[in-house]
């Protein structure tokens, strides 16, 4: 196994252009952010209220579903096909982008697509995830990652607008 040196010797150039080996102490390492991408997808049921669907991997919390972005591939196609991968459901909506957020470490950006399901489509837990399931935004709110909370808000928005542009055509 190897040892980290306790401390790593630079190549600096000095301001008067000789260069000299300098001791640094501490090096944060920069790792590449985890790029993602996922699909909010909603629901209207017949009593009127919004549901949202939420995932719960092997990991405690509940989340949107979402994935890596694979290389070269396509924010919102990546983000239909983790849907499908997780939930075995296919959404063939145009997707309404909603932005990204990022968890607090910084070590993941995760892009959301809005898109609607009917009130009959019901998502199977897969390989990938232990439950899926629609929930009230109420609930939602309680079970999301604390990152993932701003979709939310954004859908909120989204949903309101159209809501007032639906009601001020008819």
């Amino acid at each position: 196994m190897l040892e980290r040196p306790a401390c790593l010797q630079i190549l600096v150039r000095t301001p008067y252009r000789r260069s000299q080996l300098v001791a640094v102490q501490q090096v944060k390492v920069i790792r590449p952010m985890k790029i993602t991408a996922g699909i909010l997808l909603m629901r209207l049921t017949r009593a009127g209220s919004l549901q949202i669907l939420l995932v719960r991997s092997k990991a405690v919390r509940w989340s949107l579903p979402k994935g890596k972005v694979r290389r070269g591939e396509a924010l919102a196609a990546a983000a239909r096909r983790e849907l499908n991968e997780e939930t075995q459901l296919t959404c063939h909506e145009r997707l309404v982008p909603l932005g990204y957020v990022e968890n607090a470490k910084r070590t993941e950006r995760f892009y959301c697509y809005q898109a609607r399901c009917g009130e009959d489509e019901m998502p199977l837990a897969s390989a990938e995830v232990q439950a899926a399931r629609f929930v009230s935004l109420p609930t939602a709110a309680k079970m999301l990652h604390k990152y993932q909370l701003p979709i939310i808000e954004s859908l909120l928005c989204l949903f309101k607008l159209t809501r007032k542009t639906e009601q001020s055509k008819s």
